[in-house]
């Protein structure tokens, strides 16, 4: 377990939370093994089961839902909101994400400034794709590099992978 050299103002509940906190200050941490590795991060709200368990010198994560955010590990993810059960749980390095939903951008690696609403909303195939907007289910389903897209409705651009700076509005839309 940590040292808790100088760390001031977190609150860790559930088995094994925070184990390797030491100077980090202001965490939030509720859930087993959730923010298991933090070490210096600070100012986290870390809520579910594994959740933000690899993050270590993070800062300003919202990671809430069961292995939300779980394999961030590099400063470059800061910022990073993900709520719903899996949601962000590839996510190693990107920053600015918002995924809210079920599976939300849950193939997401090191893409950044992607906007994921719904149920499996840049589900599985999105690993490094930037600049996204999917909102519904399934919407952007399986974009792997895509970049700069508006992807609004259910299942709305479910088999783009690798397309740009492309519009679809409406169920099914560019599926």
């Amino acid at each position: 377990s940590g040292s808790l050299d100088s760390a001031q103002n977190n609150v860790g509940v559930g088995a094994e939370t925070l184990q390797g906190l030491t100077t980090g200050d202001s965490n939030t941490v509720m859930g087993a093994y959730s923010g298991f590795t933090l070490t210096t991060g600070q100012d986290n709200v870390i809520i579910g089961t594994d959740a933000g368990f690899y993050a270590t010198t993070q800062n300003d994560l919202v990671l809430i839902g069961r292995s939300a955010g779980d394999a961030i590990n590099d400063d470059g993810a800061n910022g990073t909101v993900a709520v719903g059960e899996h949601s962000l749980s590839a996510l190693t390095s990107g920053g600015k994400n918002v995924a809210v939903g079920y599976e939300s951008a849950k193939g997401l690696t090191t893409g950044s400034f992607n906007t994921a609403l719904g149920n499996q909303a840049l589900g599985l195939g999105s690993n490094t794709a930037s600049q996204n907007t999917a909102i519904g289910f399934q919407s952007g389903y399986d974009i792997t590099s895509g970049g700069a897209n508006t992807l609004v409705g259910s299942s709305s651009g479910f088999n783009l992978t690798t397309g740009s700076q492309n519009v679809a509005i409406g169920d099914t839309s560019l599926a």
